[in-house]
């Protein structure tokens, strides 16, 4: 069987390496303008809304609150303006999760900040200094769940001066959500249940046209003037400052960030978490947290990415890269570490300036765990890049040097501070030196000299003959790998021959996902097989590939109809989860998103026409059957490489307490419930002929339930949650 590789890149030429681009930041000018956000007029935007939230737990010790993703589409819709794009974006009616340019994302809570709470809880990481007094900017904040963090801390603190920096390109993102979870976080940790009730009693206050008949339920917040008067209180007497930065990084930007900064304030944490996700992007974002940590006084940064960022391209290596270029072209005075997070495929990467290092930045080389081999490999893996023609092997000695002259500075500075315990080591050294002193020197050489001819001479012969066989042994080994390594090449390339991956039940994305893990798991077996021209040129085109295929898989995950065939739904969710977990994650959950939004819209758009009710729960019971199959299948199967079945892992992962089918239902409930109540509390025409209709709703809704999945009953949960929605239409 004859083949070819065809390893060229239509990009090579277009491409620019992040480490030739010298004035990024200068040379960019963002679509949208950075601009301070008035911080007053933003919370007075946010008196008299009712925001629902909930609970994220994180690694079973720490727990943060944010806004539910529903409620925020609900205040989008209310407020009308579904012909700006933006907006249309964050509605989800663009099935897309950003648009460069135009929505970065900052709606939804990315997997790394999860990771940066993880990491400011843990105290040994002594983020806080001793004199309480901090600078904080947390860049693409979006949610702002590690500043919310952190906040947590200081205002558990007494004594504290603190200035707090959030930015986002977004300022709707801002008002939404960033703020909006401050106050939650604030409320449900720092007040009294007794008090919160209190100050949500908007009936109390002089706040004409606001005033709240439904009593506040759980997983509530009622935005009165005395919760947003008593969060802006409380910030003030911890002494605690609020800025807010819109809009995209440029030079300007970097000079409201600067200008915010309190400058009697001695030391600055730097958070960003999934902002190295655009290549075009990364020399722009890097050039910010260098000139950052490099100019201001005693700055650590904290930046957690996804290590590759499949159909998108950004990594933690281009990343890394370009510190490196910029550190040696322009001798910056700047050091970073990477920490790789176990079971996930996420980094946490600290900068800092090389004189804020100290004696414990070199633990990890005094591990018993420490292996030199593994260490150097994992140091080259770090320095070079999969798409990378060539092999980079000078840029690790160099880092090594870096380090070693700055643990002799370090050690420098300890003998000098510590010259008299020294100097009573070496007296120690000295008396052992002199009972040594008697011993007869030529008896031992003479002794040795026959050891040396008996043993040594014949045993260093055995260990050359030994190394030799090893040597061939080890080549022949390289071989066989190597025929192993082209039989699985011959297979993906004739499954990409064929060209089949968007034909149902989509075989091929299975064949290919297979095939693509053994080989993936041959070549880290076998890592040998990284000496060769071959599996070099190969592995760059095999991850290009590997990029299409998820994107193939993403696109099909969010087009399942009631009409899917299961095989053609278990091909599609294997595809996904065993090649990149957390686009099948962000798939389920965009999906969703998408068909909440659109079943909860076509129930609300009957409220004015409670005719339509029955034509319009068919199409919604269209939309539910998707996700029934989906949810079947789910529960029914386990997750690659896991003992857990996938419901399992997306509940765990994506924070749900039910099964899919019933999630969704509940989704539904949650956002047609208050736009009932609204209606029917604003009287009139409407709200009469709706209550006339009560019964014809009931039996519409729960038959379209019962239509939605085979062993749907009227007594089960979803019926039960949608006609609890509805039970306003009785009173």
């Amino acid at each position: 069987m004859s083949f070819s590789f065809n390893f060229h890149d239509e990009d090579a030429d277009s491409n620019i390496s992040v480490s030739d681009q010298t004035n990024a930041l200068s040379n960019y000018e963002p679509a949208i303008e950075p601009e301070l956000v008035d911080l007053e007029l933003l919370l007075g935007s946010l008196v008299g809304k009712r925001l629902t939230y909930e609970e994220v737990n994180i690694s079973g010790r720490y727990k943060v609150f944010r806004r539910e993703f529903s409620d925020v589409k609900h205040q989008l819709m209310m407020e009308d303006d579904s012909s700006n794009e933006e907006v249309q974006i964050l509605l989800g009616q663009t099935n897309e999760d950003l648009r460069s340019n135009v929505y970065e994302g900052g709606l939804k809570s990315w997997e790394c900040a999860y990771e940066v709470v993880d990491f400011i809880k843990n105290e040994d990481n002594q983020l806080f200094p001793s004199s309480n007094r901090l600078n904080v900017i947390e860049i693409g904040c979006g949610t702002s769940l590690p500043t919310c963090s952190i906040l947590e801390e200081l205002l558990n603190t007494s004594n504290t001066e603190t200035s707090i920096t959030l930015t986002d390109y977004n300022a709707p993102v801002l008002r939404l959500v960033t703020v909006p979870n401050l106050i939650i976080n604030w409320a449900l940790k720092k007040l009294e249940p007794s008090r919160l009730k209190e100050l949500q009693q908007a009936k109390t206050e002089a706040t004409p046209g606001i005033i709240i008949e439904e009593p506040i339920r759980d997983g509530e917040i009622f935005l009165s003037r005395g919760i947003i008067r008593n969060f802006l209180e409380n910030l003030t007497a911890h002494h605690v400052t609020l800025n807010l930065i819109s809009g995209g990084w440029s030079e300007k930007f970097l000079q409201l960030v600067k200008l915010s900064l309190n400058n009697s304030i001695q030391n600055t944490l730097i958070i960003t978490s999934e902002t190295i996700y655009q290549p075009k992007m990364l020399p722009v974002i890097s050039e910010i947290l260098i000139e950052l940590t490099t100019t201001v006084p005693n700055t650590k940064t904290i930046v957690a990415a996804k290590d590759i960022y499949f159909g998108v391209g950004g990594s933690v290596v281009d990343f890394t890269s370009y510190l490196d270029s910029q550190i040696r072209k322009r001798s910056l005075d700047l050091h970073y570490q990477v920490q790789r997070l176990t079971d996930v495929p996420r980094s946490l990467i600290r900068l800092k300036t090389t004189s804020q290092m100290s004696l414990e930045d070199f633990d990890g080389f005094l591990s018993q765990s420490f292996v030199a081999e593994k260490f150097a490999n994992d140091l080259l893996l770090a320095t070079n890049n999969v798409d990378d023609d060539d092999l980079d092997i000078l840029t690790s000695p160099k880092r090594l040097s870096f380090d070693i002259k700055e643990l002799q500075d370090l050690l420098a500075k300890f003998v000098s501070s510590n010259s008299t315990r020294l100097v009573t080591q070496l007296s120690h050294i000295s008396e052992l030196k002199k009972t040594h002193e008697g011993l007869n020197v030529r008896q031992i050489n003479s002794s040795f000299k026959r050891l040396e001819n008996d043993f040594i001479i014949p045993y260093d012969d055995a260990l050359k003959l030994y190394s030799a066989l090893k040597r061939i042994h080890a080549t022949s080994n390289l071989l066989r790998n190597a025929s192993y390594y082209v039989f699985l090449l011959q297979q993906l390339e004739s499954i990409f021959d064929q060209n089949e991956f968007d034909k149902p039940p989509f075989n091929d994305l299975v064949k290919f996902t297979q095939i693509s893990t053994n080989l993936d798991l041959h070549v880290q077996d076998a890592s040998s097989l990284m000496s060769l021209q071959l599996v070099k040129d190969y592995q760059p085109v095999h991850r290009k590939r590997t990029v299409f295929i998820v994107d193939i898989a993403s696109t099909l995950l969010s087009q399942i109809t009631a009409d899917s065939s299961k095989q053609s739904i278990a091909n599609i969710c294997f595809t996904l989860a065993t090649l990149a977990d957390n686009n099948f994650l962000n798939c389920i959950q965009s999906l969703l998103d998408d068909y909440t939004s659109k079943s909860s819209q076509a129930i609300v758009k009957t409220l004015t026409s409670p005719k339509t009710i029955v034509s319009s729960m068919e199409k919604v019971s269209h939309l539910a059957k998707a996700i029934y199959h989906l949810s079947k299948y789910m529960q029914e199967t386990p997750f690659p490489k896991l003992s857990q079945t996938y419901d399992q892992y997306c509940q765990e992962k994506l924070n749900y307490n039910s099964d899919l089918f019933t999630h969704f239902w509940r989704q539904v409930a949650l956002f047609i419930g208050p736009k009932f109540r609204e209606t029917i509390s604003r009287g009139g025409p409407v709200a009469k002929a709706l209550k006339n209709s009560s019964q014809q709703y009931k039996l519409a809704i729960t038959n379209g339930i019962i239509q939605s999945g085979d062993d749907i009953t009227e007594n089960s949960i979803p019926v039960t949650m949608m006609i609890n929605a509805i039970r306003v239409l009785n009173n």
